[in-house]
């Protein structure tokens, strides 16, 4: 996420700020901006874990739940991601083991 904010979360501030703009519509506005926003949570967790070495639990904290919580919401992309480069590589194709289930063995 760089520095300036996509228009289209600047155009759902600007909607839901305004008190002249029917509740209804408003209210589509937050919602779209919860979306937006959600959708860059992975992302972000994922830059925390693998940029700045940051626990499940400081993680978690930030976004006020368990550390339990933030690893299966997030750990749960990075194991899928990890699944996919494994059974993408030439030389794995040819395992009998679903590359989930090795995942899964190796998670610690």
């Amino acid at each position: 996420m760089g520095a300036a904010l996509p228009e289209a979360v600047l155009e759902l501030m600007a909607t839901l700020a305004d008190p002249s703009r029917p509740a209804v519509e408003r209210l589509r506005a937050a919602d779209g901006l919860r979306e937006m926003l959600d959708a860059w949570l992975p992302s972000l967790a994922e830059a925390a874990r693998a940029e700045e070495g940051q626990s499940w639990a400081t993680i978690g904290s930030a976004l006020h739940i368990s550390r339990q919580a933030a690893q299966q919401r997030f750990g749960a992309l990075r194991r899928k991601q990890a699944a996919e480069a494994w059974n993408t590589d030439p030389g794995h194709g040819a395992s009998s083991q679903d590359a989930s289930t090795v995942v899964e063995q190796h998670r610690g």
